[in-house]
């Protein structure tokens, strides 16, 4: 058997796709224990803020989210006004959202620099809620999807037919993705990766700022506008409205992620020039010892007046032989 209902069952996943799937999935993982390292070096940040943040994602973004939009959606009415409204409906959701993610960071985040305060640790914090959904997701959705490319490609698409019976009309749907999809979209999927990291840190950075001055709350409601704004291209593509090409959803996707971004370093120098300072201070401060400095050259560095255990033992040897 070669076709079923018209498909055609030679075809195989591409090499190109399966590499690039393996590409997505390694960066999605070693972007975040790369980032994190890096700024752990550069701005002293600690490890507790990167639990805050995965929390962040896991509990705000993934369940409070979606339980409070099940809720909407199961509202008596709402089906059939969604179905004559989409576009209202599309941002209706995203606007909640919107309000639901960012108000979630500025709790979470806020209970985070209680115990490890820092611009080192907001950092952290937002590789946290980007590095969960990275692994969380786009790591695990690569591969498995990698795996079942692999699979296809080792037992042939007709037997998989003939094992899968009346489900086989689902499966080669839920495939063709793979088997369509030019490879330059899984290239751009590793690169949207990367821009979510900035553009959490980015939020993260504008929240923090609120946080530590009770005059700028209103970047609370910005970080909520810019989240709305980042999240509607994407949708608008997959529901079909407005915006028809996904090249063009991501291309604004990275405009608003860049625009975002300048923002957060205008910010940054300009409310939280203290903040740096304290970081060049204590990397600086030869009372911080750099990480990986051993025992030894910090004894030359900066020498006891009491001396080693070694020297003290000689000279009490010393004083007892005298003594006798």
């Amino acid at each position: 058997m070669t076709v079923y209902n018209g498909f055609d069952l030679t075809q195989k996943i591409p090499g190109s796709t399966l590499f690039f799937l393996g590409i997505i999935c390694i960066i999605a993982i070693a972007l975040p224990v790369f980032l994190f390292q890096f700024i752990r070096k550069k701005f002293l940040g600690n490890w507790q803020p990167l639990i805050f943040g995965a929390i962040n994602y896991i509990l705000v973004e993934v369940m409070v989210c979606n339980l409070i939009l099940f809720g909407i959606i199961n509202i008596p009415g709402v089906v059939n006004f969604v179905d004559n409204h989409k576009l209202f409906y599309i941002f209706f959701i995203i606007l909640v959202a919107a309000v639901v993610n960012e108000i979630g960071r500025y709790l979470l985040l806020n209970m985070s620099l209680k115990r490890k305060n820092g611009f080192g640790n907001v950092l952290v914090f937002a590789v946290g809620v980007a590095g969960a959904r990275s692994i969380l997701i786009t790591a695990s959705q690569s591969f498995q999807s990698a795996v079942l490319g692999i699979s296809i490609n080792h037992a042939g698409l007709p037997s998989l037919v003939e094992e899968l019976g009346e489900n086989a009309d689902q499966f080669l749907q839920s495939i063709q993705p793979l088997l369509e999809n030019s490879f330059f979209i899984y290239l751009l999927t590793s690169f949207d990766v990367i821009v979510s990291f900035f553009f959490h840190i980015a939020l993260s950075v504008l929240i923090f700022i609120a946080i530590k001055r009770t005059d700028k709350k209103w970047l609370i409601g910005l970080s909520i506008l810019i989240r709305f704004l980042y999240e509607l291209p994407i949708q608008l593509h997959s529901y079909g409205l407005l915006i028809k090409n996904f090249y063009l959803a991501e291309g604004i996707v990275i405009f608003i992620t860049l625009m975002v971004c300048y923002l957060a370093w205008k910010f940054t120098l300009q409310f939280l020039s203290e903040e740096l300072e304290e970081i060049q201070r204590k990397k600086e401060d030869p009372s911080f010892p750099k990480y990986g400095t051993s025992l030894k050259n910090l004894s030359k560095e900066k020498k006891s007046p009491i001396g080693s255990i070694r020297n003290n033992a000689n000279i009490m040897a010393d004083k007892k032989h005298t003594e006798n």
